[in-house]
């Protein structure tokens, strides 16, 4: 079978604490060892991250088994002229890829500037937002364009309704994943006095969780709530506003590296995820994720074997069932959550139950090694009407 050679496109730093870095750094591994040979493109501001690399491989806890080239992007540029700096990293990017490779990724801009010169897939995590839908509307014009690749069935039907012009099957629905989970020893967490340990585990951008989780804590004192993650400016955010409701018993850690992240799954009895149904991914609230959000650590708490207590949004009910694999409480309805909560901490056998069923289906349909498989395969069945044709 001919070995498919692909150039992996995103306009994030790595290392970073983005949870889309985990997801690049996963999907690269995953999709070398189902047999493709994997350059991944990303950002820098080090001029030296050449010499560094191996703190990437440490970070993300994955094995040195592809290519990274960083394209370096002055810091000025990153943050005083963010979108001049996209664009500057995108162009370079764009340049020092392989013109017999498959371009793939997550960058309009990078995919848009090389969309003449070799076929591309693109992958989009959100709906394309007022300064990217003519480019995007271009990239899949393109005669170059393979298809799109999407993390939800409700984010397809979005891409369908703004395109029309797209075409059901050229649109592939791969849901985030995460690894079978390896034995380790438990994080230990402070303030801990025995009973159920009840933890949350991802970023604290608006919408995520603190909303839901402040007034759940003061409204539950009898558990401690742990929270792990959260950028600084984050984190001392949050922290002001659970001391301001009297929830002292929010246990905050702050971030930690993606190959850290095992021991504090493992130390959790339930996972609580209160997603809100507006969810954001900065602080200036431009880009709301909420209507199909496919959040890592659902995925990550299933392969651990976790019972998961989860707000019910469409795109998290393609994924989970609820008295299955989890259990679903309404989005932002704090009573709601306490009174599931409650079930969750009496009920043991329960909490087996569902962190059970968890872990097979996460198995069975969402580990990287399936997504990364599904995705060669839609590239093959491309290369094969590509031949057929000429």
């Amino acid at each position: 079978m001919k070995t498919i050679r692909l150039d992996y496109y995103i306009d994030t730093v790595i290392p970073s604490d983005r949870a889309n870095t985990v997801h690049v750094m996963k999907m690269c591994r995953a999709l070398q060892a189902a047999g493709a040979e994997v350059t991944l493109h990303c950002n820098t501001d080090d001029r030296s991250a050449a010499a560094h690399q191996s703190a990437i491989w440490e970070k993300y806890g994955v094995d040195e088994c592809f290519t990274i080239r960083q394209t370096y992007v002055p810091r000025l540029l990153r943050t005083k002229l963010h979108r001049i700096g996209i664009l500057y990293g995108a162009f370079c990017k764009a340049c020092s890829g392989s013109r017999d490779a498959i371009a793939y990724g997550r960058s309009p801009y990078a995919l848009y500037f090389l969309r003449k010169r070799r076929p591309f897939l693109y992958e989009a995590h959100a709906e394309p937002g007022d300064k990217t839908r003519k480019l995007e509307e271009k990239l899949l014009r393109s005669k170059n364009c393979i298809g799109l690749v999407v993390i939800s069935d409700a984010l397809k039907k979005r891409y369908l309704e703004l395109f029309p012009f797209l075409k059901p099957e050229r649109i592939t629905v791969l849901h985030d994943g995460a690894d079978e989970a390896q034995p380790c020893e438990p994080a230990v967490l402070r303030g801990d006095s025995g009973g159920v340990k009840i933890g949350y585990l991802g970023s604290l951008y608006p919408g995520k969780c603190m909303e839901t989780l402040i007034p759940l804590a003061a409204a539950c004192p009898q558990w401690t709530f742990h929270v792990v993650g959260g950028a600084p400016q984050w984190l001392s955010h949050w922290k002001s506003e659970a001391q301001a409701a009297g929830a002292a018993n929010l246990v905050f850690y702050g971030q930690v590296d993606n190959a850290a992240v095992g021991a504090y799954y493992e130390a959790f009895d339930i996972c609580l995820m209160p997603f809100s149904k507006n969810v954001f991914v900065d602080q200036n609230k431009r880009l709301n994720i909420g209507s199909w959000i496919s959040p890592l650590k659902l995925f990550e708490a299933m392969a651990r074997g976790k019972a998961i207590l989860v707000a019910r949004l469409p795109s998290i009910e393609e994924v989970v069932s609820d008295g299955e694999q989890c259990v679903f409480a309404e989005p932002d309805h704090v009573s709601d959550w306490a009174e599931k909560l409650k079930t969750l901490v009496s009920d043991g056998a329960l909490r087996a139950r569902l962190g059970a069923a968890a872990k097979q289906t996460l198995k069975a349909r969402y580990t990287w090694e399936i997504r990364a498989k599904a995705l060669l395969e839609k590239l093959r069945e491309s290369d094969r009407e590509r031949n057929a044709t000429q």
